[in-house]
């Protein structure tokens, strides 16, 4: 083996390492790194002062917001009676005590009608409220408005639910979809 063969095989030997190392250092270094502020949804930051918590599902009733709710849906149909909650999480610690985070804010819609099995009539009264449901104020809402809770109902034994996000019933407006075709897409149980 001559000389120059064995610095080329020593080169290479050395050098490639010394390559990769530079490649990972680089890409190490050019990585996008974590966020500084991690979302809160609402929720206390969490503070090594403070104890602990586990994080449940949980719902708010929201009565001042539900009454606001209920005048003006009664304005577009009024036998309509309407409600708010609010969607999110408690955060529950050791010694009992709750704090409540919004994540969402949901809707519930109680409807009369004369029959649960008329989809064209059913889905008119849903025309109606898509619209006034997307041009709703959200300013004094604690969370974003999210879930409707739709209950048609001729009595408080017969009834139909028809549960849907409003993002996907604005969507269904939007291609054009009417009556029965409205609440035939809205009313797909999941």
């Amino acid at each position: 083996m001559t000389r120059r063969m064995k610095y080329l095989l020593l080169s290479l030997f050395l050098g490639v390492p010394l390559l990769l190392v530079i490649f990972f250092a680089y890409q190490r270094a050019t990585q996008p790194t974590a966020p500084t502020e991690v979302p809160s949804f609402g929720l206390p930051p969490a503070d090594s002062a403070t104890m602990p918590c586990g994080y449940v599902w949980a719902q708010q009733d929201l009565p001042e917001i539900g009454l606001r709710f209920n005048a003006d849906l009664q304005k577009l149909i009024p036998a309509a009676t309407g409600g708010a909650y609010a969607f999110g999480e408690d955060c529950v610690r050791e010694d009992g005590s709750r704090t409540f985070g919004a994540m969402e804010t949901d809707f519930t819609i109680d409807i009369p009608v004369q029959d649960l099995k008329d989809d064209a009539a059913l889905g008119a009264y849903l025309e109606q409220l898509i619209p006034f449901l997307a041009a709703y104020p959200t300013e004094s809402l604690p969370a974003r408005l999210n879930r409707i809770d739709l209950r048609f109902f001729v009595s408080e034994q017969e009834f139909r639910y028809v549960r849907f996000e409003l993002g996907a019933g604005v969507a269904a407006y939007e291609q054009g979809l009417r009556g029965a075709a409205l609440l035939r897409e809205l009313d797909k149980k999941e």
